[in-house]
């Protein structure tokens, strides 16, 4: 197993608050950001604490400033694709972008 295979890869991922719609079942929408991406937890923390524009603006060039972030939390890219193949309603991305 060659060193490449140890390392991790991190990325940035928004919470959106939900509008509240009658009919409609709960749901979250994510925003994970591709770019930048960090090999520690720790760098991605710091990255996400010392930029919060930058987290903002990726959100509202996507979904407008009408949304507002809920929570901001930083995954290994690994754990999270995981983690939504197994609780996505739909197996499989269904909107944004590609990681």
């Amino acid at each position: 197993m060659g060193i490449a295979a140890t390392v991790k890869t991190w990325v940035i991922i928004a919470f959106l608050q939900t509008p509240v719609q009658p009919n409609v079942a709960p749901y979250q929408d994510l925003f994970v950001f591709t770019k930048p991406y960090f090999s520690t937890g720790e760098q991605c923390v710091n990255f996400v604490q010392a930029n919060p524009l930058f987290v903002m603006e990726g959100v509202m060039s996507y979904y407008g400033p009408t949304r507002t972030i809920e929570n901001v939390m930083c995954m290994e890219k690994e754990k999270f694709m995981k983690l939504m193949k197994e609780h996505s309603p739909y197996g499989k991305q269904t909107n944004g972008t590609s990681i």
